[in-house]
């Protein structure tokens, strides 16, 4: 079978030079998948999609808020945003629309449930509850030192105040 290992080799190598936004989690190989993760890092925040953030997992996206190497090319806030939206994309996986409405119906949804929960911060609700860990990984101290940064999470009440 070594004729067989060069050809999955030869695959593998292909793939990872074609990792794109429609390929990034689809390969299988373990060379291809952290070269998948490499591109997330490099790429989430530049190359937003709709249909990618969907595909995301929590152990994904943990991995990637967690890692030091996630290019951020503006502020921290941008990277809370990119949570809730993608949280929302969860949560509410039927939503089919587009990037530039994404941020005004997550708001909006986000905004009946805090409702719903009379002000409890959505990450302390049982369907929060799962995203605590990738939220864990968020730099807050980098968010609240803006003050309006710091009044969008307040108002939001998605992140318990510790």
């Amino acid at each position: 079978m070594p004729q067989l290992d060069g050809l999955i080799q030869q695959c593998g190598e292909t793939m990872k030079e074609t990792v794109n936004v429609k390929t990034a989690g689809n390969y299988g190989l373990d060379s291809v998948k952290k070269k998948c993760l490499e591109w997330f890092l490099n790429n989430l925040m530049t190359h937003q999609d709709v249909e990618l953030l969907k595909e995301l997992s929590i152990n994904v996206m943990k991995q990637l808020i967690g890692s030091s190497n996630l290019f951020v090319m503006q502020v921290e806030m941008d990277v809370y945003t990119a949570l809730k939206q993608w949280m929302f994309l969860q949560l509410v996986p039927s939503w089919n629309g587009s990037l530039k409405q994404l941020l005004t119906e997550t708001d909006v949804w986000f905004s009946k449930r805090k409702r719903d929960f009379e002000g409890m911060p959505f990450l302390e609700t049982e369907q929060g509850k799962p995203f605590v860990s990738v939220f864990r990984h968020l730099r807050l101290q980098y968010i609240i030192s803006d003050l309006a940064s710091a009044r969008i999470i307040e108002q939001d009440s998605l992140v318990p105040s510790e």
